[in-house]
């Protein structure tokens, strides 16, 4: 989240699906991030700065306020950070659902990570999302418990790369770097929703303070 930001129109064509019952986890986080950007929109903050700050934006944030979760966890976020470079298995290995709930979770992530690497563009994986969350919601193996975590991350996967897809420099040397992109800090991000275990929208939108550390191109 701590990045530099070339652009604030954000909050436009907000990438939504009616189908997904747990579509205001991406939503929510959106509005937080958003907020975040307005307010330190130079970014460079470390963990606990970041996370202390979007636990003030979270409070303010009446939709948050309604999803009862536990405080922006900053010690989860920063023992998940250094399993980007296993295209964050650990954490997810980690999270409360079934076994075919987290190799479902890990697909999705894997596939964000392959496609960092090649030339697919948001509106592309949009689609993809889209029809993941459909195979989702029609697998009647999956508790109702696996699908809300599922679905939540796939949510905040869809927002929020939309998000920074239309945020981050498009610049040569940002985009020479395979970890400063779009599709890897909305990696990040969806896997920072589960930093704690289970499903934390908060902790999700403060999980970019992580990313950042590990992708900003200036110190790199």
């Amino acid at each position: 989240m701590a990045l530099v930001i070339t652009s604030l129109s954000v909050c436009a064509q907000q990438p939504a699906n009616s189908r997904n019952p747990f579509d205001n986890a991406g939503r929510i986080h959106n509005q937080l991030v958003e907020e975040y950007l307005r307010r330190y929109p130079s970014g460079h903050q470390g963990i606990n700065e970041a996370a202390t700050a979007m636990q003030a934006i979270a409070n303010n944030n009446a939709e948050y306020r309604g999803l009862n979760e536990s405080p922006i966890d900053a010690r989860a976020i920063e023992a998940g950070a250094p399993d980007i470079k296993n295209n964050f298995r650990n954490v997810v290995n980690k999270v409360k659902v079934s076994a075919s709930a987290k190799t479902e979770i890990q697909s999705l992530i894997d596939h964000m990570f392959t496609i960092a690497d090649g030339t697919s563009g948001q509106a592309e994986f949009h689609r993809y999302v889209l029809a993941y969350e459909d195979r989702v919601l029609a697998n009647r193996t999956f508790s109702e418990q696996d699908k809300k975590v599922i679905l939540s991350v796939s949510s905040v996967a869809r927002y929020s790369t939309s998000l920074w897809s239309r945020t981050l420099p498009a610049t040569q040397a940002a985009q020479s770097r395979r970890w400063f992109h779009w599709v890897i800090i909305g990696a990040a991000d969806a896997v920072g929703t589960l930093a704690g275990g289970g499903v934390n929208v908060g902790t999700g939108a403060a999980a970019s303070g992580a990313a950042y550390t590990m992708t900003n191109p200036d110190g790199k």
